[in-house]
């Protein structure tokens, strides 16, 4: 009659150790290479999760630290204002109007740009630095660059969530104003800037 041998305790809390590991935090380590591309149809190819990131974009901003990733954010603009982690960044200038001397004292490995900011593009082409425009003209854009984001931070979960509480809060304010008469709805225009008016969308 065979016997099975027991393996070594050794052995048995290597695997308890790297079955707690993957299950420790819920969210799956970084699928090196990540690619995507961009707004602007530039294929972007990350090696590993950035770890000094300068956004150009407000909003992208926002997001990166509802994401919790925070502290990957090295530079910002004086346009960024949420949340109140934003005061303790690098401000690299204005949303159009950043310093590319400010830009190359980062040393980043990942810039967030708009169209707008044709001269950063050229100033750092061809250089190590990722450039990424993700730019939104439609919720359905808003919710398909929360999970681009989601995978360039190794943060899927986090996005989903995010994407989920966006879909809810929307279909609440739909059930809202279904209540009130088409014609007597309000349109709403937001202007901003301070180099020149703007306004978000066209």
């Amino acid at each position: 009659m065979r016997t099975c041998k027991r393996p070594p305790l050794k052995s048995l809390c290597l695997i308890a150790l790297l079955l707690l590991a993957e299950a420790g935090s819920g969210t799956p380590l970084f699928a090196a290479p990540v690619t995507l591309t961009d707004s602007a149809g530039t294929t972007v190819v990350l090696e590993k999760a950035p770890e000094r990131v300068v956004s150009l974009v407000p909003s992208l901003t926002e997001m990166i630290f509802r994401l919790g990733a925070g502290d990957c954010l090295v530079g910002l603009t004086y346009r960024d204002t949420l949340p109140p982690e934003v005061n303790q960044k690098v401000i690299v200038g204005g949303f159009l109007t950043p310093s590319l001397t400010h830009l190359e004292a980062l040393d980043p490995d990942v810039i967030f740009l708009s169209p707008l900011n044709q001269e950063v593009r050229d100033h750092f082409a061809g250089q190590s630095c990722r450039l990424i425009d993700l730019e939104c003209r439609s919720i359905a854009d808003l919710y398909r660059n929360i999970e681009t984001l989601g995978g360039i931070f190794d943060r899927p979960v986090q996005a989903g969530e995010i994407v989920a509480q966006i879909r809810n809060e929307l279909q609440h304010i739909t059930r809202k104003i279904e209540k009130i008469a088409p014609e007597n709805r309000r349109r709403v225009m937001r202007i901003m800037g301070r180099e020149q008016l703007m306004t978000p969308g066209e």
